[in-house]
């Protein structure tokens, strides 16, 4: 079970389902696919709301490197798709590069853009075909925190979960979109 909370900017492109996956740093216990994952605003504040438990659809290794004297660079690990990878025996954790989970690449920049625009970063005016310096946005956030190394956490908004109260199980419901929501392609647009 994982707990995401996301700054008030991001809720309503995680209402839209425009917004589909988050950036975080590794963490001891990760989601992996099919699992739930508790999305939040307002973590540990007064006022706290669930925006949504999803379905945990995918996970991607990231890095994002850069600073003042180095060009900005984001590293992504092919898909895992929905438990394809091989693991590792101890921890249970994916391994990257190996033959199921592909090698490291280095996204272009029109991948650059469209990866901070589906996070989350829109400049005023901007859309998934048109992203402007969404990227540039996306390093001003990361600003004093790189080198970087975590997970890209993918879901499936039409996969929620609803608690039972009788029962006290999660079980999966498939929801329509809200009136009016993008629905754009999963998958990020470095596909080699």
């Amino acid at each position: 079970m994982g707990a995401y909370n996301f700054k008030p900017q991001f809720e309503p492109f995680v209402l839209d389902w425009s917004k589909r996956h988050t950036i975080r740093g590794e963490r001891v216990h990760p989601d992996l696919p099919g699992k739930v994952m508790h999305l939040f605003v307002g973590l540990r504040h007064p006022g706290a709301r669930c925006l949504m438990r999803a379905q945990c659809v995918r996970t991607e290794f990231v890095a994002i490197e850069g600073g003042p004297r180095k060009r900005h660079q984001i590293l992504v690990g092919l898909s895992l798709g929905t438990g394809s990878a091989e693991m590792d025996e101890r921890s249970g954790a994916p391994i990257y590069g190996s033959p199921n989970g592909g090698p490291l690449i280095r996204l272009a920049d029109d991948e650059l853009q469209q990866l901070a625009w589906r996070d989350g970063f829109r400049p005023e005016g901007s859309s998934l075909q048109n992203p402007g310096d969404a990227f540039q946005l996306m390093m001003s956030f990361w600003t004093g925190r790189l080198p970087f190394e975590g997970t890209i956490y993918h879901w499936n908004p039409a996969r929620q979960a609803v608690r039972d109260d009788w029962t006290k199980r999660m079980k999966w419901m498939d929801v329509e979109p809200p009136a009016g929501a993008r629905i754009y392609r999963q998958e990020l647009a470095h596909a080699v």
